[in-house]
């Protein structure tokens, strides 16, 4: 693939972000690489979001829609986008001004390669230090694809949204992301899928930098367990409705999520339990089995051993 005249496009997703909004577009505009179209998809802001984005003017391609969740954001994104090479940007992040060069370059030197994760910088947004977050180390190809068709254990710290780019070719086969009422994926479902289905590369240069604050400080919420829970049984769900090819490790992450949720103090969850009688209802007797009896294995040991 050349690298001269790619076409590229960042999605750069928002709701409620206005006050970082314009440094996110800006760090887009001013990268090093040319060409690129930025695709700001507006997820029913109630701020002054609407304002910021119009005052680029033909500078970006604006999406204004209802309120639907990131999900639908990727997908209304990606579907107004036209490049061949699709970086996301959560819109209180930013990316450096090399980022799309170097990671172009990455694309032209491996050609297999149709994904490229990179780490983070972490910095906190109230004193502007830096965080320190495990993350992945060292530059290196990555190819994972036996390891989640068979649900076998490896370790790879995938980064959040603003560390992702793919191929187009390859988000055709996973967008549009199931965007029901009661269904709200998080990204674990594109890094998931997209190192089941092809190989890539990990880029150890901080090339975006991700603001932590008040909003998206998840150490500090008091509910991540149950989110947490939530985000596996979810993913673990609508992976193996839509891609039967890995339902092993579909399995072993809806049992992690149900496994957490019960740890979780709200054992309740409604949505989660709908999600779980849903799963059942849908898999194989020997399956249903297996995941029953892994389901009160958890309950039993949980209550008597905490």
């Amino acid at each position: 693939m050349s690298n001269i005249n790619t076409l590229v496009s960042i999605i750069i997703n928002n709701f409620n972000y206005a006050h970082f909004l314009d440094q996110a577009i800006k760090s887009a505009l001013t990268q090093t690489y040319s060409p690129i179209e930025i695709v700001v998809v507006d997820d029913g802001s109630l701020d002054d979001s609407r304002a910021v984005i119009e005052s680029f003017g033909s500078q970006v391609i604006p999406v204004f829609k209802e309120n639907g969740g990131q999900a639908s954001a990727f997908n209304q994104g990606f579907a107004k986008s036209k490049g061949e090479i699709i970086f996301f940007l959560d819109s209180d992040d930013y990316f450096c001004p090399q980022k799309v060069q170097e990671i172009i370059q990455l694309f032209a030197e491996h050609e297999d390669m149709s994904w490229c994760f990179h780490t983070l910088k972490y910095i906190d947004d109230h004193n502007g230090s830096a965080i320190l977050v495990k993350q992945e180390k060292g530059s290196k190809v990555c190819d994972f694809r036996s390891q989640i068709k068979d649900a076998r254990q490896f370790s790879f710290h995938a980064p959040a949204t603003s560390g992702l780019v793919f191929k187009r070719s390859l988000l055709e086969q996973i967008l549009p992301m199931p965007t029901a009422d009661d269904v709200n994926l998080s990204d674990l479902y594109l890094k998931t899928l997209a190192m089941g289905l092809a190989s890539g590369y990990y880029l150890d240069l901080e090339l975006a930098v991700l603001r932590v604050h008040g909003q998206n400080r998840y150490t500090q919420r008091t509910d991540k367990a149950t989110l947490k829970a939530q985000i596996d049984l979810l993913t673990g769900y609508w992976i193996r409705k839509n891609f039967p090819c890995f339902q092993k490790s579909a399995h072993k992450m809806f049992l992690r999520g149900m496994r957490a949720l019960f740890a979780a103090p709200n054992d309740g969850d409604l949505k989660a339990s709908k999600v779980i009688s849903q799963y059942i209802s849908e898999v194989s007797p020997a399956e249903i089995t297996e995941v029953l009896f892994r389901r009160f294995y958890y309950q039993i040991k949980l209550r008597l051993f905490t």
